[in-house]
């Protein structure tokens, strides 16, 4: 199931974001900057404020498998300057071991969804250049690498690199 996220999601989310970050990133960023990112506790107080605010502009869903927190996926309106009104997906995290299971591709379809919802016409996301198996998820899904910027410091962590997609107003599930 798929739902909006809740204020008292904050520390299943946090915790679900710590753990995959490590799985995901631990080959290629350093270790001092992963531990300093805090741990699951630290950053549960984040997410109660983001969820708290209720902005319009931002939507965070989240996907339950038998009864806990399977995965979520972040999205509102583009942060860079250079996207004249584009969406971005934020952020897409699932637990490391259901990798694989189609929540990912199913929280994707559902963050796209809101971003047509929300009135972007395309989106873009950021991940790390290193990150093959999330580069090969989003390849999978119709994202392809926006040429135009490439901003090897964005996160400080490991080059990054900008995919972008024309976002089809009534998606089909994949």
């Amino acid at each position: 199931m798929i739902r909006p996220a809740r204020i008292e999601d904050a520390e299943a989310l946090a915790a679900l974001q710590v753990r995959a970050w490590r799985a995901a990133y631990s080959s290629y960023v350093a270790a001092e900057d992963l531990a300093a990112v805090g741990d699951a506790a630290q950053r549960a107080a984040g997410w109660r404020e983001r969820l708290a605010a209720g902005r319009a502009d931002v939507v965070t869903l989240v996907a339950e498998r038998g009864g806990r927190l399977a995965g979520f996926v972040s999205v509102g309106t583009a942060r860079d300057e250079d996207t004249d009104g584009d969406g971005e997906l934020y952020a897409i995290y699932v637990e490391p071991e259901l990798i694989g299971s189609g929540v990912g591709r199913e929280l994707a379809v559902a963050g796209e969804r809101e971003l047509v919802a929300l009135g972007h016409r395309a989106a873009t996301l950021w991940t790390f250049t290193a990150n093959e198996p999330a580069r090969r998820f989003y390849e999978r899904g119709g994202w392809r690498v926006d040429e135009r910027p490439y901003d090897p410091g964005r996160w400080g962590w490991a080059p990054s690199v900008r995919y972008r997609k024309d976002l089809d107003p009534a998606p089909a599930t994949r």
